[in-house]
């Protein structure tokens, strides 16, 4: 059976760049379209392969409109935040999903891994060969477990998100000198991730999980962005349930101060 092409849509930015950078290392059949480029080819009918959006997320319907029908189940999405609704709304609930713990501080920057990323789904394999062999390790999961871990990376995002923005502090910084301040924010968001998104933790795995992984990307400059699908996704969610985050929102209050003019 023949090796399929990736196809990378982004690989010009971070992770479309350490992708392509992987497959041009391992030898293996790809195709890079860059963030300008029309993906002209993605248009037709064409071969079965993974189709990698590594993309914003607020680019994904732009980008979709321009893929052809039958080549849908091929897309693969590596998107953080909360796209599941997205995905359902347009039928592409059953594509490859990944979550990818693996930070790149600038364009060809060497990757720096954290926990292992996960990713499910028809090109669940393929993918999490090309990362494994280039130094990320990835994990084949069910879609279950896979859930699990878009809430813990949410919750990451959120309270880093929220903390370095306010301080100006990068994760480790974070880590050093806010680590009662995470372990309030994981707190009180723990109810809204269990009640929306299955989350199984309890609030001191949660903190653990949270910190584990951002010790391992110290010198990251995590921000407080894609508002719709990150912190903004956790505040409807949690008015959607009737649950407060005074937490939240005073931090909230904080980043808005720094970034006043």
């Amino acid at each position: 059976m023949s090796t399929p092409t990736i196809t990378i849509v982004g690989a010009n930015g971070r992770i479309g760049n350490m992708l392509g950078t992987m497959a041009t290392q391992q030898k293996h059949a790809h195709q890079r379209v860059t963030r300008t480029d029309d993906p002209a080819d993605l248009a037709n009918p064409g071969p079965s392969g993974p189709i990698v959006l590594c993309i914003r997320n607020d680019a994904m319907d732009a980008i979709l409109a321009q893929i052809h029908p039958s080549r849908h189940p091929d897309l693969v999405f590596v998107q953080n935040g909360v796209i599941q609704p997205w995905l359902t709304t347009h039928g592409l609930g059953g594509c490859t999903l990944g979550v990818l713990y693996v930070a790149v501080p600038t364009v060809a920057a060497p990757p720096i891994a954290g926990a292992d990323s996960v990713i499910s789904g028809k090109w669940a394999d393929v993918i999490s060969k090309l990362l494994n062999t280039g130094g990320v390790r990835t994990r084949s999961v069910s879609r279950d477990e896979l859930h699990q871990e878009i809430a813990i990376k949410l919750a990451w995002i959120c309270v880093f998100g929220l903390i370095c923005t306010a301080t100006q502090q990068k994760v480790g910084g974070a880590i050093d000198l806010h680590q009662e301040d995470i372990r309030a924010l994981c707190a009180e968001i723990h109810p809204v991730l269990v009640r929306t998104l299955g989350l199984r933790l309890s609030p001191d795995a949660l903190t653990e999980r949270v910190v584990h992984y951002g010790t391992s990307i110290r010198h990251f400059p995590a921000g407080l962005k894609e508002w719709r699908w990150r912190n903004g996704w956790l505040t409807d969610a949690a008015a959607s349930i009737d649950v407060d985050l005074p937490i939240h929102d005073a931090w909230l209050q904080r980043t808005r101060a720094v970034s006043a003019p």
